[in-house]
């Protein structure tokens, strides 16, 4: 199965999904599911169709995860370049530097400082706070920081000194990389996949709320594969949902039931 990539969880400008079943499509299935749904039933399945539906949207557009690691790597360096300038001009490091810094205390009044403090010193000092938050999630950072620590860096092996691995190296600073990574995720993700997953796990529950058979196994007569692809059926009408061989779609029912999150 080839790699799911992580996504941002923020996704805007989605319009609400909307999904509704005439009563033919209702009888159709019904028919493949083998047993009548229960008007109640039917809204509930309705209703989590549209999540699903609106989920799916999201995780479409949803920008991968990368680019947020991309973005903090950029602004991380920038506002260290801007903090060594902008230190270089508050200690008047050249006469350049000193004519600037007055040039800048001129005009710079912050609305959060007293009239008469050095407001450029405070501004130095808001940015190195930046600074210090973006390193704490700063993946790309965190990598190059640990190749550029091992690069001369010597371990020893038998009593003697030697160069560092390359591939200790990598190891290195790939656990470097995946510390900050963890703290990225832990804002949350999206991942493409989980909203399918979510559904038919919330298909399963409504049918066993309704008191309907809602079995699964690795054949594709169970109740719950009969559903979901009477209802993907009616999904691909009119959105081009992809069709998925039986086999293969009552394989991924059974492991999304299987691997549901506990508790």
């Amino acid at each position: 199965m080839p790699r799911r990539h992580l996504r941002i969880p923020i996704t805007t400008g989605i319009p609400r999904a909307t999904f509704q079943l005439s009563l033919e499509a209702w009888a159709r299935v019904e028919t493949a599911f083998g047993r009548p749904i229960p008007t109640d039933t039917r809204g509930r399945i309705e209703e989590g169709t549209r999540d699903y539906l609106q989920l799916a949207a999201m995780e479409e557009k949803a920008a991968p995860l990368t680019f947020a690691f991309e973005e903090i790597a950029a602004t991380q360096k920038a506002a260290q370049e801007l903090i060594e300038r902008l230190t270089a001009i508050h200690s008047c490091k050249s006469d350049v530097h000193s004519f600037v810094g007055h040039l800048i205390s001129q005009r710079l009044k912050l609305s959060t400082r007293w009239p008469l403090s050095d407001h450029l010193a405070d501004l130095i000092r808001g940015l190195e706070l930046l600074a210090s938050a973006l390193s704490e999630v700063d993946a790309d950072g965190a990598r190059q920081s640990a190749l550029a620590e091992t690069a001369d860096a010597r371990v020893e092996r038998n009593g003697t000194a030697v160069p560092m691995s390359r591939e200790t190296a990598k190891a290195y600073a790939s656990a470097a990389y995946k510390a900050k990574a963890v703290a990225i995720q832990s804002g949350g993700t999206q991942q493409e996949g989980n909203a399918w997953r979510t559904w038919v796990r919330k298909l399963q529950a409504i049918l066993k709320e309704a008191r309907l058979p809602a079995g699964t196994s690795k054949t594709q007569k169970y109740p719950l594969f009969r559903l979901v692809n009477a209802l993907q059926d009616e999904l691909r009408t009119d959105r081009k949902i992809s069709r998925r061989f039986p086999g293969a779609l009552a394989d991924a029912i059974y492991e999304a039931v299987r691997c549901a999150p506990k508790g």
